[in-house]
């Protein structure tokens, strides 16, 4: 039987057309395409008969076929909520490498502003796909459904910077402590003599440092902190914050976003209008974003290790698919001071 006789009209060559026409049982196919030659005994002149046919059809294996036999899909979920948040591209870089150089593949995806609905539909298309385990970043969790599905597979799952309320019981924790993040900043901003700071978008878990920071300053200093919510969804969200700040009769004198390329945004906004930083407002930011460093005014801000981190719950994600135990790893923010931040209100030169 020649090629183009028995694959004419196909779509796909199978391991059974590969066996037809090198003239051999599917076992040794199977041998060779697997490197397995020395357990089925395959001679060299077979094998090399059954690699220049693999060559000459552009034989693919079929990955659901390997899946069912081997048990693993070679492929991992990673769902997070914005993939244009300043701390998501290093992180989705940092799993790819780690995933490809495992011989696997990432499938991702994002649930974005749209309710439970959307996050439920996700986690159950991922799900669906059977990957060997699931990376869930940014607050993304599974509804009750999916993780009753989930905890019936035991699919191994790591929580990227953020701990879950309710944890699958076959997962672990992967990040930076939210809690130092926020206490970290606002009191940067005190000791800079600030008394009315807005926290912009902030996570419940970084809100949390931001009052621990608050609380343990002496009264006297009288501070008034706010928390202002962020429509990440909207077109342009920080035109809204700049527009609130603005038009305040009693303004803020410091404004604290909860990520760098929100915090740029505001920069340039502030520029056009005439407003002066860190004189007439200071600005400080997360993630520390390369954007940060080179914004017309260098931006204070809480670094966190976003590639290392990412890498961290990846490995750390394998290893659970191996059979070991998941763990909770915590990794330290870092302090980032420029310049704007590095005068205090109403001071009009260092």
């Amino acid at each position: 039987m020649t090629i183009s006789g028995l694959t004419r009209g196909k779509n796909r060559v199978t391991m059974a057309d590969i066996a037809t026409i090198a003239g051999v049982s599917r076992s040794a196919v199977s041998a060779v395409l697997n490197n397995r030659v020395e357990n089925i005994r395959v001679g060299k002149e077979t094998r090399e008969k059954i690699e220049k046919i693999v060559r000459q059809t552009a034989f693919r294996s079929n990955a659901f076929g390997k899946a069912l036999a081997s048990g693993k899909s070679n492929l991992i979920g990673l769902v997070v909520k914005y993939i244009s948040d300043s701390f998501m591209p290093s992180c989705v870089e940092a799993i790819e490498d780690v995933a490809e150089s495992l011989g696997c593949g990432v499938l991702l995806m994002t649930t974005r502003d749209y309710g439970k609905t959307r996050q439920a539909d996700v986690m159950n298309f991922v799900t669906g796909k059977w990957v060997d385990g699931i990376i869930l970043a940014s607050e993304c969790e599974a509804d009750q459904s999916t993780k009753a599905f989930m905890e019936q597979r035991k699919t191994p799952v790591v929580y990227l910077a953020h701990i879950p309320k309710n944890a699958l019981t076959n997962s672990g924790t992967v990040c930076v402590n939210g809690t130092a993040i926020g206490t970290m900043g606002i009191q940067h901003l005190i000791s800079k003599g600030h008394k009315h700071i807005a926290c912009i978008g902030m996570s419940e878990w970084v809100k949390s440092g931001v009052n621990d920071g608050v609380n343990v300053t002496p009264s006297d200093k009288k501070l008034d902190v706010e928390f202002w919510s962020c429509d990440y969804g909207s077109n342009n969200p920080m035109f809204e914050i700049f527009e609130r700040w603005n038009k305040t009769i009693h303004k803020p004198t410091a404004l604290f976003f909860n990520g760098d390329n929100f915090a740029c945004d505001f920069i340039n906004m502030a520029v056009r209008a005439g407003i002066r930083i860190p004189q007439d407002v200071a600005l400080m930011g997360v993630n520390d974003i390369p954007e940060a460093a080179k914004a017309i005014y260098p931006l204070t801000t809480i670094r966190q290790p976003k590639y290392e981190q990412a890498e961290v719950a990846c490995k750390l994600l394998f290893e659970m698919i191996d059979g070991k135990p998941g763990r909770e790893i915590m990794l330290d923010p870092e302090l980032i001071e420029r310049e704007t931040t590095r005068l205090g209100p109403n001071i009009t030169s260092l």
